[in-house]
């Protein structure tokens, strides 16, 4: 084997380690996120936000019902009808039901609130339900961000501490961009 076959080969060998780690993580990835999850993932205090609610089915068996818990701080507007379903409103809980919903199949069921909660993160309290009588639930988390216009008695100073870790951030980003492109630089003795 020449000195070059072998300089190519053990470059290549962690290539492809990073390579193969990375698919193994993306393969989980996809499967770790098969519940529900709203959209958008953050929403405005003092708006009314639409929810897309992705809606998996991983039973065997069809899913026939669906319903949201909405949170304190929040007012159910609307819970809109999917083909098929019917929806109904009953004070914090919007429910979804006379639909099928098939072995792996995906329902996009709308939900339109009003937003009066402090900022955060909130959750929407979610459950499957089957003809069995079994239920699935799942949290569905997102972000809820300081309305347009901040609250009487707010100030700059209040996001303060959000900007400083954002910024401690990004400047650990670029300087660990710096190392590692430093590190990556061919040394004089390479290529004479």
């Amino acid at each position: 084997m020449t000195r070059h076959a072998s300089e190519r080969r053990s470059r290549t060998r962690p290539l492809l380690v990073a390579v193969g780690a990375a698919a193994a993580v993306l393969s989980w990835c996809g499967t770790a996120t098969a519940h529900v999850v709203p959209e958008p993932q953050s929403v405005r205090s003092g708006t009314v936000a639409t929810f897309h609610l992705a809606v998996p089915n991983e039973r065997p068996e069809v899913m026939n019902g669906f319903e949201v818990m909405v949170p304190a701080g929040f007012r159910i507007d609307e819970a809109r009808p999917a083909a098929g379903w019917t929806a109904r409103v009953d004070g914090s809980t919007a429910t979804w039901g006379g639909g099928r919903l098939t072995h792996l199949a995906i329902e996009t069921f709308l939900l339109e609130v009003e937003v009066n909660a402090d900022p955060g993160v909130a959750t929407l309290e979610t459950r499957q339900l089957y003809p069995s009588g079994a239920q699935v639930t799942w949290p569905a988390g997102f972000t809820v961000l300081p309305g347009a216009n901040p609250p009487a008695g707010a100030t700059s100073r209040d996001v303060m501490p959000a900007l400083a870790v954002a910024g401690v951030v990004g400047l650990a980003v670029a300087l660990g961009v710096a190392l590692l492109a430093r590190g990556r630089r061919p040394s004089s003795s390479e290529g004479a």
